[in-house]
């Protein structure tokens, strides 16, 4: 098995995601090795990504990766955004998706669900309100959030944040 320095990946894409002015990077994995390897590398913006930002990011992964032979072998470079169940992982998360339509799963019951639909209305540094189809609110401290996604709904049914959220 050939020995990569993770760390040296994982630093050249940081730098090349950062070099992008407004691109954040949500993460990357390297699975398998030989030629059926797959570097993945999300990235994600607040208006979303474009093909475009795709393509600049795996050109300059691309190239620095094989200039320096980070991976000593063939591999699949694949950029991606982080789609449309997107993890909801901090309370920038939340608020970057103020208004959008998240299921959340708690570690006890609120109001007798573990599981939670709906509109991200608040974000606090402590907590979420989530407003369902019914208008019932639920707050949600982050310390009982188990795993939170963005919900895809139709472009015509979306709400855009009114004036952002708390902080």
């Amino acid at each position: 098995m050939t020995e990569i320095d993770l760390d040296k990946v994982g630093d050249v894409i940081e730098r090349v995601v950062a070099s992008e002015e407004g691109l954040e990077l949500v993460g990357w994995e390297l699975k398998g090795e030989g030629p059926r390897a797959k570097l993945r590398v999300i990235i994600d913006r607040d208006e979303g990504i474009t093909h475009e930002d795709c393509v600049t990011i795996n050109n300059q992964v691309g190239t620095i990766l094989d200039v320096e032979d980070l991976i000593p072998y063939r591999y699949t470079l694949e950029i991606t955004s982080p789609g449309l169940g997107k993890s909801l992982d901090s309370s920038k998360d939340f608020q970057r998706y103020m208004g959008q339509v998240a299921r959340v799963r708690a570690s006890a019951p609120i109001d007798g669900r573990t599981s939670v639909k709906g509109r991200i209305k608040r974000v606090s540094p402590s907590s979420i309100t989530l407003v369902d189809s019914r208008g019932t609110e639920f707050e949600i401290s982050f310390p009982q959030i188990l795993a939170a996604n963005v919900v895809h709904a139709p472009a015509s049914t979306r709400k855009r944040p009114e004036g952002g959220g708390e902080q």
